[in-house]
């Protein structure tokens, strides 16, 4: 046999070997990977149309958040138990910050939250107790001012019922100062 024969025989069994792998392996491989593909494509459109759906995830996530933040300090704010004294010592130290030397806080009789003045959207407050302590010192005015600007970062939650300011003619520039004040505590039961 010839070198040319040879070689054209050579051809043509690689021209058959290649022709039936096509046929044989690639085509049908083809065909499956056009499958998932289409497979692909309609699964991509589901979590499309699931996140059109759900929006945006990071903001929901975001608020989640910062409700959390808001609410970790809950109990401190609004504690469920008395924890008065606490309380008490912080007014203390916002008068003493203040500079106000000449003061006294008196406790009040405890009362409970009346129901009946609750709006509907405050139904949940129902059975919290309010601890009333009434407040009064001789000072300055900017010193009454300096003692409501520490008031506000206490982290009970309260609320001014009554302030009263009067001159004291016998001291220029000199007030008195009498203010009740609210904090809350809710029993767990």
């Amino acid at each position: 046999m010839s070198v040319l024969k040879l070689n054209v025989v050579i051809v043509a069994i690689v021209l058959v070997a290649t022709a039936a792998f096509t046929w044989g392996l690639l085509l049908p491989g083809l065909d499956e990977l056009d499958r998932k593909q289409e497979e692909i494509k309609a699964e991509l459109a589901k979590v499309g149309q699931v996140q059109q759906e759900v929006r945006d995830v990071g903001a929901l996530y975001a608020s989640i958040q910062s409700l959390n933040a808001e609410t970790r300090t809950f109990r401190e704010r609004l504690p469920d138990q008395r924890r008065f004294g606490e309380f008490l010592n912080d007014l203390s130290q916002c008068l003493e910050k203040s500079k106000v030397t000449d003061y006294a806080i008196q406790p009040m009789p405890t009362e409970k939250v009346a129901v009946e003045q609750l709006p509907d959207n405050l139904k949940s407050a129902v059975g919290t107790m309010i601890l009333p302590v009434h407040i009064s010192f001789h000072s300055s005015f900017e010193r009454v001012f300096g003692f409501l600007v520490h008031l506000e970062s206490l982290r009970r939650v309260f609320h001014i019922e009554t302030l009263e300011l009067s001159n004291d003619p016998s001291q220029p520039g000199r007030v008195k100062a009498e203010m009740i004040l609210h904090t809350y505590y809710q029993p767990v039961n």
